[in-house]
């Protein structure tokens, strides 16, 4: 479930209910925005060393 579908399923739960949410299912709202807004990313991959891909390539600007 993506951000978005979250939105959507919290307002119908907010609209369909005929109380409003207790304490607990407050908090567990709560914890699933945390889930569902926190965006991880995977860390940078490792640079390679050594020439660059340019540089090995057997053409350049001048003979294309």
């Amino acid at each position: 479930m993506n951000a978005n579908d979250f939105c959507y399923w919290l307002q119908g739960f907010a609209e369909l209910g005929d109380k409003p949410p207790t304490a607990a299912q407050w908090k567990m709202i709560q914890e699933h925005l945390q889930l569902v807004f926190v965006k991880v990313t995977s860390p940078m991959p490792t640079v390679i060393t050594g020439d660059p891909i340019w540089q090995t390539f057997p053409y350049t600007a001048a003979t294309c």
